[in-house]
Formats: C-alpha cells, structure tokens, sequence
C-alpha cells in the first residue's frame, strides 16, 4: 500500500493530545511524568515541557497561541505559553469585529497584509484564508487596495450556523522564484512566492441557525418557504436579468445557481438556471438541498461589436444569435438554433443619447414563452426568454425580440456584450455564438 507509519516518542503514559492547525504544532500530555511532549509537525522532532502531577486533558487556543492543561493531582492548571516564533517579515492582520461578534451567518472580513522585508520590500501579492480548519482548499481573498509594502483585501465566509468559529488567514508576496507553485489546484500555476505566517482570529456568530433549503426554492426572499412554486421561477427570472441581486446571507445565491445540476451550480445565474428551476417546480426533477458555489464566479470576459464578430466555444454545432433589421430603425435579436433550445438571456448595449428609450417585445415565439427585460440602467438591457419546451425547431430562424426605439430610426449602435446564454430543455447549456455582417472578429476586454 501507498500507507507509511512512523513512531514519535513521548513520556511516561500518554493520555492526551490536541493540535495547534495555525502552528502545525501537537501536545502530549504525559500522566505518569508530569510534562507534555510538543512535536513539531512539519519534522517530528520534539520538545518537553513540565507541567503539574498528573497531567490528563490538554486544550489549544488557536487565537492566542496558549496551551491549557488540567494537573488532576495537584488541583491546577499548567498554561503554556509558546515561545515566540522568528519573525517572519510578511504578516497579516486582521479587522477585528466589534466584540468578536458578528449577528449575520456571512461575515466580510478586512484583512490587511505587511512586507517588512529589508533592504527591498517585495509588494504582498495575495491572501488567502479558510474558515474552522487549515486542512482544506485556500480562498483567495479579493484585493481592494494596495501600496509598495501593503495590500488589503475582503475574505466572505460561507454561511455558519451560530456558534463559535475561526477564520485562517495568511499573505504571499512578489517575490521571483525558478519553481511552480501547485499546492492551489484551482489557480493558475504561478512563481513560488515567499508565505506569510498563517494567523488565527475566532469569532463569534451570533445569529439564528438557518437551513440550506432547497435548490430554486427562491420566494419569498431571501429564505424561500420550503415549496417550489411558480413564483420560485418568477424571481429566478429576476435573479438572472439582473433586477434582482440574489444575497450569500444565508445563501439565496446558491439556491439560485441551479444549474448544471450535477455540480448544483456553477458560481454563474444564466438562463440554464431558469430552465433548471422549471424542471424542479414541475417536478421533473426531484428536489434537492441546496449545494455548490455559494458566491458568482467571474462572468466570461468575452465581448463583441457591430461591424461583424463572432464568439463563442468552438465545441459541436453551435446556435447563432444576431442583431437584424426590423421595422422603423427597430432591431430585431434572431436565433438559429443548432440544437433545441428552451431559454436564452443576453445583454446588448445601445447609444441612449441617440436612440432614446427602448421598447422590448417578444418576438415570434410558441405560446407560454416569457419575456424578462431589466432595463432599469441607461444604455444597456438584460433580456431573458423562457419557456416549458422548445422556443423553436433545430435551424429555424427564430426572431425572439424586436426592440424599438423612443427616436425611431436615428443613427445610433446597438451591441452586444459579455456572453450569451442558451439553455435546452434539460437545464444544460448549448453553445452559443454572437454573429453580425459578413466579416468575422473577436473581441476580448475585461471582466463584465
């Protein structure tokens, strides 16, 4: 087997151990010879420290680093307090609560990070934290600040039922390295950079218990009511074009982000999650507790503009969107669909100075289709259609909207940007691409 032991001796008859995660240090406390053995995790080697007769049970602080044991003969208590650590010249401090107390079951911390590196101070990179263990995946936390010497950043805990709770945190600097640094598997592989010592900061959540509840169980908000309901499909629907911002406390963003159903979501609200939604409510899926990303992942970063593009995965047959003519300046948005396609949202910006207010009405669908547009900031629209089965046959040229104009036919642009969003009747997605005029181009900014 792939298995390994090894032997760490300690005192005379062990009889308790507990571990420090934030120092990767373990303490033995030895009943028959009155001391406790420290083993240092990352060597085994170990140290001795006296305590009272008949050392028994042995109790960490992660906070502050100290080490309680009860002496059952002599009626007291040894504290041991480690001695200090060296330095290490990359530190990371964090915002306490006030009292250590947060009243909601998702907190935001500020955590700031500190280079005191001499004579040259790499700037600190990132910092990365978990909640109640060491032993998990590191979440980078997201930078909102930096100088030479300093970088703050805001780390979200998942939602915690009340009760007692530590968040670990530590910071990375610039520093250049020859080899790669693996040990996040779902980061990109980077420089090895130089680690901070990883601090320890425990609070207190102090709100009432909540219940995962289930996947699409949205309305009433923010906590759903147990039933799924059509007026669970009507708020997804809000949820996803954008008129509505689903919350991470206690977690309606993850019972919103239903789809793909295999993972229980993906960190993105598209039109698969409508379609998923509907399936739940009508029962063609079981439901389910609630489970996946509990915040958005970054949008795709793809845009394109008139004047001719496309883009989009390049896998198996895809479906076409495109801006058209219609009728009195308006625009019409057509699909010709690769594959059956039962809701599609997408977002287009427009030139509002010149073409005034926009007129969104659906298009020539089958009955039951639903139109939802969010319309609410100037120059840009959200607009989702959805419907039970299929918006149309495999190739037909499907107009879904016409979009109409306060100033008629003046001359202004009309695009779209980020990335479109097709969903079967399955909630899975179909591969979508955005095409205008004759000529092909790719288009690729920032995040949206």
């Amino acid at each position: 087997t792939n298995n390994s032991t090894s032997t760490v001796a300690a005192g005379a008859r062990p009889v308790a151990v507990e571990v420090n995660p934030a120092t990767n240090k373990i303490y033995v406390t030895n009943f028959d010879s009155a001391n406790v053995t420290v083993i240092d995790g990352t060597n085994n080697s170990t140290a001795t420290v006296a305590a009272g007769t008949a050392p028994g049970a042995v109790a960490v602080n992660p906070v502050t680093k100290k080490i309680y044991v009860t002496n059952q003969n002599s009626d007291n208590v040894t504290v041991i307090t480690p001695a200090p650590a060296s330095s290490i010249p990359l530190n990371t401090a964090i915002t306490p609560l006030a009292g250590n107390t947060t009243t909601t079951n998702v907190t935001t911390f500020t955590l700031t990070a500190t280079s005191s590196y001499s004579p040259t101070a790499p700037a600190p990179r990132n910092i990365y934290f978990q909640i109640d263990t060491t032993n998990g995946t590191w979440t980078r936390a997201t930078n909102t600040g930096s100088t030479a010497t300093t970088l703050t950043a805001t780390a979200t805990t998942p939602p915690l039922q009340p009760g007692l709770h530590i968040i670990y945190f530590y910071a990375t600097d610039g520093s250049d390295a020859t080899s790669i640094n693996q040990a996040r598997a779902s980061e990109e592989p980077e420089s090895s950079p130089v680690i901070g010592g990883i601090n320890a900061y425990l609070f207190l959540v102090n709100a009432p218990p909540f219940s995962t509840g289930s996947e699409g169980d949205l309305s009433p908000r923010p906590n759903g009511d147990g039933a799924l309901l059509s007026n669970d499909i009507v708020q997804q629907r809000r949820f996803v074009s954008g008129l509505d911002t689903p919350s991470s406390d206690p977690n309606e963003f993850q019972r919103s982000d239903t789809s793909p159903r295999s993972t229980l979501g993906d960190g993105l609200l598209t039109s698969t999650d409508v379609v998923q939604s509907r399936r739940y409510v009508s029962g063609l899926d079981p439901q389910t507790d609630a489970g996946g990303p509990t915040v958005p992942a970054a949008r795709p970063s793809l845009a394109a503009e008139i004047g001719g593009s496309l883009f989009g995965s390049k896998i198996g047959k895809p479906s076409m969107l495109r801006l058209v003519s219609g009728k009195g300046g308006a625009v019409v948005v057509e699909l010709e669909s690769g594959r059956e396609v039962a809701a599609v949202s997408f977002r287009l910006r427009y030139d509002a100075a010149k073409l005034g207010k926009p007129l969104v009405s659906l298009g020539e669908l089958p009955d039951g289709a639903v139109l939802t547009v969010n319309d609410t900031v100037e120059g840009e629209l959200t607009i989702l259609i959805d419907s039970s089965g299929p918006l149309g046959e495999v190739g037909q040229a499907l107009r879904l909207v016409e979009i109409s104009f306060a100033n008629g036919s003046a001359d202004g642009s009309v695009d779209f940007y980020g990335a479109p969003s097709l969903s079967d009747v399955f909630g899975d997605e179909v591969i979508a691409n955005v095409l205008f005029g004759d000529r092909i181009r790719s288009v690729f900014r920032g995040d949206k």
